[in-house]
């Protein structure tokens, strides 16, 4: 399963749409699973290409924790959280949207688990850039990730014959989802901001 990485990034970037079908074909994994065998490896590898990058040695940089779970790791996660959320948007409407009625409420149908996080594979690998220099590394997580979301929103827009702009919405509304508990830790923190500096004025 590991010695297939390297083949399926290449295949990925170069040939996405024979990347898509060949994937289709395979046995579909649970999400963790496909996690832990396909992206874990690399997130374990990027604070050891940073401890011994050459880049580093040569400028003094220290090490610490936040090489360890740095802004390269809380990009990744982010990426792999949305797409993981979209799948299962793009499965879930699938198997009859929101209908109460229908038999298969709350049933997803296969085609497609895990697309999207096998189509992010290429940003989870771009970390060894970050051997070589740390510019390097987030100019190449950047591109790899608008070609990857790129490749997927076109890809779920295939398999659900959707329009492109359908699917694009439908990566956004994903990303909504996930900013929602965000937006009301955020508004329940300044309640209670708020209620501090009223109960300190009245006192």
């Amino acid at each position: 399963m590991f010695g297939t990485i390297p083949a399926d990034v290449e295949t990925i970037l170069s040939r996405p749409s024979q990347a898509v079908a060949g994937f289709l074909e395979r046995p579909a994994l649970k999400s963790l699973r496909f996690f832990v065998f396909y992206h874990l490896p690399f997130l374990i590898l990027l604070p050891l290409l940073i401890l011994i990058s050459p880049y580093r040695l040569v400028s003094g940089s220290g090490f610490g924790k936040r090489d360890i779970f740095g802004f390269p790791t809380v990009i990744i996660l982010g990426l792999l959280v949305l797409g993981a959320v979209f799948d299962r948007m793009q499965r879930y409407t699938v198997a009859g949207g929101i209908d109460p009625d229908r038999k298969d409420f709350f049933e997803m149908r296969p085609e497609g688990k895990n697309l999207s996080l096998y189509l992010l594979m290429p940003v989870s690998a771009s970390v060894f850039l970050f051997f070589f220099h740390p510019a390097l590394g987030y100019a190449g997580m950047l591109a790899t990730a608008v070609y990857c979301i790129y490749q997927t929103v076109v890809s779920w827009a295939r398999l659900r014959n959707q329009t492109i702009l359908h699917s694009l919405s439908m990566y956004v509304l994903s990303g909504g989802l996930l900013l929602l508990p965000l937006l009301i830790l955020t508004l329940l923190y300044n309640l209670l901001k708020t209620f501090r500096i009223f109960r300190e004025i009245y006192s």
